[in-house]
């Protein structure tokens, strides 16, 4: 059932001004999400990891990488020896890599000998990457002397002006730690490693370009990739704030365009295939150097390297380039460049939504839960406020199946807050709803009781005295106001005139039936005839166009041992015959009161002999269910009869009633119940 029309327009109108509070916060605090968000991201993220978003791994990447047992064994003290490092790099190039990226950075000359020894190795390689470092900023203001030195060094061959679709916030290159320019000429490319964490201190993001000056300089395993795939920088699109597009052209390697989602800024979400040391296969440097003077395991070095992305790196203790990301925590950042490389040659990343998309969902969460405050019924609001929560889950589990994800903690915050605002609301109608019913039902019950005293000053008070017949009644009412009635006459000559009557139903509209019953018994009972007084009487009740308002009637007439007695549509009338210790039913059928005019009632008549009992009801007896939804047959009735064939009319009744009870059980009757018993003497 619906509230009233008022507050509905009220609740709606709350709804939609929540709606538009929450999408506004979203759009103008949250954005991208809160670090709420992210945590709340990562721990999906990381928790369906190998059931619902696992991430494709490309065989292609490998990591090279110094560690502690590097400077023990290899270079046999705690700086980095260039020359042995070099000799080694001269090892890999037999192994035919595909490209290698070095994760270091040669800022500054060693000595001599050492750095010539290592700009000799780097040139045996077909494809080698080394890196750039910068300080990042949103305004361009490194100063001239910044922009003067990028791009009178190596590295300005690097860089390029892709195709722009719309104005970014891209970062601006600052001041910064470029490689040396004698090795920087060794190098087939280049790129940046300038990523930074995110607000919370936790690696989740990568910049695949950064400005300086005019130009942009891709990050370094983005610039390794677009030569391994012959794109140039120059040929991919940026649409700020939404995607890079790599096309797919004639001369290229791949087959469909690649379309990675990123910020404003140029960011995208690293996809980390797993934990450091767990995501891409690992051998360090004093191993490698080991294993490549054993020939028996040149074929397994060669497995190992051939065609692969080998990513270089000093991952010992103590280095700066370490930090904490969404996996795990002090991870070596040259797994940034390993994750993202695996996400370009799978094509894999993770969108995020955009703002309509989150404020769609926000009008669909908070419009349902709208909608359900409508329904008196505040369960389906608190039903809805449980349900709405489980789907959201299942669009979450959906959402990481494709990569895609979106501020949940936020939504969910913003969807608690607006229940728990419109529960107040709601609390508040209810509340004023039911203290409304509550004064309605106290009224009703003051009319009702009010209706019930005037029925009852309709019965007679006083029963018929008569030296021939013994009279007793019984009545009980379904409802405070019932629709049966019943009434006594004795004329002047002696004659008994009484009635029993069942109204449609029960309650006041029953209860002004039966007023109208008694006015017409008060008129007409003079009568003699009983057919005219049921059709008097029922013209009278149609005249009064009361909506689907009948009366049921039995009339009698007693004297002198003689019971006359009609009927329109009551159930039988019971005579117990004290002779012959039988029950005899008399059935007489007839419409109802008010239905038509000049019905032809049957009258019929009966001898009455000393020790006979009448029993007369109203159908609400033979109509008792019990437990078993069994009704009351006649027989049982009048097998009572039969066994209280010696007792008074009160006896009589005060067995019936304890009948009803037992048979009733616990079940409240549902409909008035009238007895009338007389006994002959």
């Amino acid at each position: 059932m619906l509230r009233d029309k008022r507050v509905i327009i009220i609740l709606l109108w709350q709804g939609f001004v929540i709606w538009l509070l929450c999408s506004y916060i979203m759009i103008t605090f949250v954005k991208d999400g809160t670090r709420a968000d992210y945590h709340t991201n990562d721990f999906l993220v990381n928790f369906f990891r190998s059931s619902i978003s696992n991430i494709p791994n490309s065989d292609q990447i490998v990591y090279l990488t110094i560690n502690d047992k590097t400077y023990q064994e290899l270079f046999q003290e705690n700086q980095f020896n260039r020359k042995l490092f070099a000799e080694g790099l001269s090892k890999l190039n037999d192994y035919n890599p595909e490209a290698i990226i070095v994760d270091l950075i040669f800022a500054y000359p060693s000595d001599k000998p050492s750095d010539s020894c290592l700009i000799t190795r780097l040139k045996e390689f077909e494809k080698v990457y080394l890196p750039v470092s910068f300080s990042l900023q949103m305004r361009d203001n490194a100063g001239p002397m910044v922009e003067s030195k990028i791009a009178n060094s190596e590295l300005g061959r690097f860089l390029s002006l892709p195709i722009l679709i719309n104005q970014g916030r891209p970062f601006i290159s600052g001041r910064g730690m470029l490689t040396a320019e004698n090795f920087l000429q060794t190098a087939s490319g280049s790129g940046h490693i300038s990523d930074f964490p995110d607000h919370d201190g936790i690696y989740r993001h990568s910049i695949l370009l950064i400005k300086t000056d005019t130009l942009y300089l891709p990050s370094l395993y983005f610039s390794a990739f677009l030569d391994d795939i012959n794109i140039s920088l120059n040929e991919i699109k940026i649409d700020w704030g939404n995607k890079i597009t790599i096309p797919s052209l004639p001369d290229s390697w791949i087959n469909h365009d690649i379309d990675i989602p990123i910020d404003e800024n140029g960011r995208t979400r690293i996809p980390f295939l797993d934990k450091w040391s767990e995501d891409f296969p690992n051998i360090s440097f004093n191993t490698f150097i080991q294993l490549s003077s054993d020939q028996s395991q040149q074929g397994m070095l060669l497995d190992f390297f051939e065609g692969k992305f080998v990513i270089v790196g000093d991952v010992s203790t103590g280095i700066t380039d370490i930090g904490n990301t969404s996996l795990n925590q002090t991870s070596p950042l040259i797994s940034i460049q390993a994750n993202m490389l695996n996400a370009l040659l799978t094509n894999t990343f993770f969108n995020s939504w955009d703002n309509i998309e989150i404020v769609l969902l926000l009008f669909g969460l908070i419009a349902l839960l709208t909608f359900s405050t409508l329904f008196s019924d505040i369960r389906i609001f608190y039903s809805l406020f449980i349900l709405l929560p489980l789907l959201l889950v299942v669009l979450v589990l959906f959402q990481l199946k494709n990569f895609s994800l979106f501020p949940l903690l936020s939504v969910i915050v913003a969807f608690v807050s607006s229940f728990i605002i419109l529960l107040i609301q709601v609390q508040y109608f209810t509340q004023k709803e039911k203290k409304y019913a509550e004064i309605e039902n106290l009224k009703k019950e003051h009319e009702m009781d009010e209706a019930k005293k005037i029925q009852l000053s309709m019965l007679p008070t006083v029963l018929p005295q008569l030296d021939s017949i013994e009279v007793d009644t019984y009545m009980s009412t379904a409802a405070i106001v019932g629709g049966d009635y019943y009434d006594f006459f004795l004329d002047e000559k002696r004659n008994l005139k009484f009635c029993i009557a069942d109204a449609t139903g029960h309650g006041l509209k029953a209860g002004t039936m039966v007023t109208v019953v008694k006015t017409l018994f008060v008129y007409i009972r003079d009568e003699i005839d009983l057919n005219t007084v049921l059709n008097k009487m029922s013209a009278i009740i149609k005249k009064l166009k009361l909506p689907k308002l009948y009366v049921c009637l039995t009339l009698f007439i007693y004297k002198d041992y003689i019971l006359e007695f009609t009927s329109a549509g009551m159930p039988p009338v019971l005579i117990y015959r004290s002779k012959e210790k039988n029950v005899e039913s008399f059935i007489l059928k007839g419409m109802p009161l008010g239905h038509i005019n000049n019905f032809p009632y049957s009258v019929s008549k009966v001898q009455l002999y000393p020790g006979d009992i009448i029993l007369i009801s109203s159908d609400g007896l033979t109509e008792l269910f019990n437990e078993r939804k069994e009704m009351l047959d006649s027989e049982t009735i009048s097998q009572l009869l039969k066994n209280a064939g010696n007792k008074s009319p009160q006896e009589i009744i005060s067995e019936l009633n304890l009948l009803i009870k037992k048979w009733t059980g616990k079940i409240e009757p549902e409909d008035d119940i009238t007895i009338i018993v007389l006994k002959v003497r």
